[in-house]
């Protein structure tokens, strides 16, 4: 299996290395490696539109 959920891999341009938001990528996606900006999260969740 991927690192990285599906829906984080198609944010894998925009992921950063935010440490203030681990825990909540930790919450969100607890087995992810990776960490991205909170707006692709609520992003995500929200399912964006133009998404898969």
């Amino acid at each position: 299996e991927s690192p990285y959920c599906t829906r984080c891999s198609t944010h894998e341009s925009t992921m950063l290395a935010r440490t203030s938001l681990e825990e909540k990528i930790k919450e969100t996606h607890p087995n992810l490696t990776c960490v991205i900006p909170l707006e692709s999260i609520i992003e995500h969740e929200s399912g964006p539109p133009g998404g898969i």
